[in-house]
C-alpha cells in the first residue's frame, strides 16, 4: 500500500511511542518501526506467541491506548493502523486525537487538550486501515484510542512536516531532508527507484535505498539525470554530500556544482540586504510585530497608498485588519519564498488561497500575489518585539478564535453563531484596549482575556477551549 506524504511517526524521523495502557503480548515502541511487520507462526517466547507489533492483554475494561511523539510536527492529512498478521486478535476499531505540545510539556498530563481528528473507525483483521484526517492544524503529538484490545502492527502518520526554522538559528541543518521539510520537485528518470530516496530521514542500507536511473545511451552536454530538491524556508548552504554508499559498479561519476544563491540566516532584527542585486527572501521569525500597507498595485495598475490595512504578525498566528467588516486571522506558512495565510477566522471568506512570494525591498517587505494578480508593499511599526506569543481557541458550537501578543500590541479575533470580529489593539499594564476593529463601535473599549481552569475567556460567557498555543503566554 502505497500513500503519499512522510510518515511523521516513524522511529527514522525522530517518532517516539511515549506511553500505551498496556504491552503485555506485544511491546508499543514497534508501532513506529521502519521496517514492515512480519510473522513466524509457532514461535513462542514467555509473553507468548511472539508478535511484531503492539499486543494488549484481553478483556480490557475499557479500550487501550498508545500516545506517539511525531518527530517532526506536522499536518496530517492519513493515519494507516496497520493490523498485519494480527487476525483474530485485531482490535474492533479505532478513534484519533491529535495535540500540540511544547518541549517541556507531559504529553500524559490531564491538562491536554486532545484533538478528535477523525470519526471512529471499524478496523479490519491483517489489513491496512486508512484513516483519513482533514483537520489542517499542525500537530506535535498524535494518540490512538482502541474500541478493545488487540493488536496493531503498525501506526504510520502520513502528512506534511512543519518543522519550526526558528529552532535552526546557530546550528546545521540537513535542510534537503524531508523531515526538515525537504521536498523532490522533479526527477528526470525513476526508472529503477524512487528518487524521494534521496532525501529520506534515514541512511541506506542498500542500494535499494538510494536513486538509481536507468543506463543512458544518449550522453551529451544536455543528457544528465537530474533531481530538483526545494528547501521549506531558504538557506546558506555549507556543503553539499553526495552518498553513493552501496552503488558499486553503477554510481555516479560526477555532480556539478549547484548554483546557490545568497540568503539570510534566521533571526529577528533588521532586514538582510541583497546581494549583488539578487532578492532576499524572509522567514516568519524575522516578521514578527505590526504591519502597516503602504502601497497596494492591482492587476490593472492601479494603485492605493490610504486605504489603513495592518497586520500583526506573532511566531506564526497572525490577525489581519482590512477596515470595517472586514478581517482574517490564523496560521502563517511558509515554503520557500510563498508565505501562505491559513484563515481560520474570516469576516469575507476568499475563494482562492491566500498566498504570496515575499521579499526583502530595504526594510520593506514585498508580498506578490501567487494566485490573483496584485503586489503589496508592508512597513513594519515601530515597537518593543516582547512578549510574543498566541493562541488557537475553540468554542462548543464550532466557533474558533486567534489571539496574539507581539510587544504592547494585541490582536483579537473569532467567529461563532453569527457573531465575529477582527480586533487590534495595545496593552498598557492590565488594560487592553481596543484601537481598530471590524466593528467600529467596539473601537475605545476593553477587553480583559484571561486564562481560567486551562480554558480563555474574554469579556464573554464563552469557555474558549485551547487548541494550540505558542511562545510563553502571560496573561
Amino acid at each position: 500500500m502505497t500513500i503519499e506524504g512522510l510518515d511523521l511517526a516513524c522511529r527514522a524521523v525522530g517518532g517516539s511511542v511515549v506511553a500505551a495502557s498496556d504491552e503485555s503480548f506485544g511491546f508499543k515502541e514497534r508501532l513506529i518501526d521502519c521496517a514492515e511487520p512480519h510473522f513466524v507462526p509457532g514461535t513462542f517466547d514467555l509473553r507468548g506467541e511472539v508478535v511484531d507489533g503492539w499486543e494488549t492483554r484481553r478483556h480490557a475494561p475499557q479500550g487501550d491506548w498508545a500516545i506517539i511523539g511525531l518527530g517532526v510536527p506536522g499536518r496530517l492529512h492519513t493515519v494507516d493502523v496497520d493490523t498485519r498478521f494480527f487476525t483474530g486478535n485485531h482490535p474492533t476499531g479505532a478513534t484519533l486525537y491529535g495535540a500540540t505540545l511544547a518541549g517541556s510539556d507531559d504529553p500524559c498530563g490531564a491538562g491536554v487538550q486532545w484533538q478528535a481528528l477523525a470519526l471512529p473507525t471499524a478496523l479490519k483483521g491483517d489489513a491496512h486501515n486508512p484513516i483519513a484526517v482533514t483537520d489542517r492544524r499542525r500537530y506535535t503529538h498524535l494518540k490512538v484510542v482502541l474500541a478493545s484490545d488487540g493488536g496493531v502492527a503498525r501506526l504510520r502518520a502520513y502528512g506534511e512536516p512543519v518543522p519550526d526554522p526558528a529552532l535552526w538559528s546557530g546550528i546545521t541543518v540537513e535542510v534537503s531532508g524531508a523531515e526538515q521539510g525537504g521536498r523532490l520537485e522533479h526527477c528526470s528518470d525513476m526508472f529503477y527507484s524512487d528518487a524521494r530516496a534521496l532525501i529520506s530521514a534515514d541512511r541506506p542500507h542498500s542500494m535499494g535505498a538510494g536513486w538509481e536511473a536507468r543506463r543512458r545511451r544518449d550522453i551529451g552536454p544536455d543528457t544528465h539525470d537530474a533531481v530538483t530538491i526545494s528547501f521549506l524556508i531558504p538557506a546558506d548552504l555549507d556543503r553539499v554530500e553526495i552518498d553513493t554508499s552501496y552503488f558499486v559498479f553503477n554510481a555516479s561519476r560526477e555532480v556539478p556544482g549547484p548554483g546557490i544563491g545568497p540568503a539570510h540566516r534566521g533571526g529577528t532584527g533588521p532586514a538582510p540586504r541583497p546581494v549583488g542585486g539578487s532578492t532576499v527572501t524572509p522567514i516568519i521569525a524575522q516578521c514578527a510585530g505590526l504591519w502597516r500597507r503602504t502601497l497596494l498595485i492591482e492587476a490593472d495598475g492601479s494603485r492605493d497608498t490610504g486605504t489603513d490595512v495592518v497586520w500583526l504578525q506573532g511566531l506564526s498566528l497572525f490577525v489581519d485588519l482590512r477596515g470595517p467588516g472586514e478581517g482574517f486571522a490564523g496560521q502563517l506558512d511558509q515554503r520557500l519564498d510563498v508565505f501562505e495565510w491559513h484563515r481560520l477566522v474570516d469576516l469575507k471568506p476568499a475563494g482562492p488561497p491566500d498566498a504570496g512570494r515575499m521579499s526583502w525591498a530595504g526594510k520593506t517587505l514585498v508580498e506578490v500575489g501567487v494566485h490573483a494578480d496584485y503586489t503589496e508593499h508592508w512597513e513594519r511599526e515601530p515597537g518593543p518585539a516582547e512578549p510574543v506569543w498566541g493562541l488557537l481557541v475553540c468554542a462548543p458550537d464550532d466557533g474558533a478564535g486567534v489571539l496574539v501578543r507581539v510587544g504592547d500590541r494585541f490582536g483579537w479575533a473569532y467567529q461563532r453563531a453569527g457573531i465575529a470580529d477582527v480586533a487590534l489593539g495595545t496593552v498598557t499594564g492590565s488594560a487592553w484596549r481596543i484601537e481598530v476593529s471590524a466593528d467600529p463601535s467596539r473601537v475605545g473599549t476593553s477587553v480583559n482575556p484571561r486564562l481560567e481552569s486551562g480554558q480563555l475567556r474574554v469579556d464573554d460567557d464563552i469557555d474558549w477551549e485551547i487548541n494550540e498555543s505558542e511562545g510563553c503566554v502571560t496573561l
